[in-house]
């Protein structure tokens, strides 16, 4: 397809674009800028991204592109328990979602057990789609505290069935100790 009736836009110059043009680039509105900077920003493999891509996921003004930072820093080893915890206090559903998934590698690595604890604070006032996500990234740490926070996460699970559904699969292989929970 080309367009006939107007220009097409001027492409960035990725090759001379210095770190924090990259960054800025990684929330362009043209989709395919946004995914050529973050794909260059992780290939690189540099650190040195990480301070800038901090200050988008805590202040980008478009959710996708404080998104796009969470995946930035996952993507070149850098996003920590503290980068979750501040992601997961986003305003919006898909940051505190994709903060989860970010930050799997590391719950079954090193399992921080003050993140879970604090994970486990937040779950009475936050979102049932957040904590689908959260059932299912707890469901690969094998750990009692994962296990018990996916307890306490069930309750809430009546009244949406997509819950209880990502609680089940994370407990899969524990059927029993379900059923004896269940029934007590």
């Amino acid at each position: 397809m080309v367009a006939e009736r107007r220009p097409l836009a001027a492409l960035p110059d990725f090759a001379r674009a210095g770190d924090a043009k990259l960054v800025q680039l990684s929330q362009d509105d043209n989709g395919w800028t946004r995914d050529t900077a973050q794909r260059l920003i992780v290939e690189s493999g540099r650190t040195g991204f990480g301070p800038a891509l901090r200050v988008v996921m805590a202040s980008g003004t478009k959710p996708r592109d404080r998104v796009s930072a969470i995946w930035g820093l996952e993507g070149l080893g850098e996003f920590s328990p503290a980068d979750a915890r501040r992601a997961l206090t986003d305003a919006d559903t898909r940051v505190r979602i994709a903060a989860l998934q970010a930050i799997e590698p590391v719950l079954t690595s090193s399992f921080p057990r003050e993140l879970i604890s604090w994970l486990g604070t937040r779950i009475w006032d936050e979102e049932p789609i957040v904590l689908v996500q959260l059932a299912l990234s707890l469901g690969r740490v094998d750990q009692p505290a994962a296990r018990e926070l996916l307890w306490q996460i069930l309750p809430q699970a009546a009244e949406h069935p997509a819950l209880a559904d990502s609680v089940l699969i994370a407990l899969r292989g524990r059927e029993a100790e379900i059923m004896t929970r269940l029934h007590q």
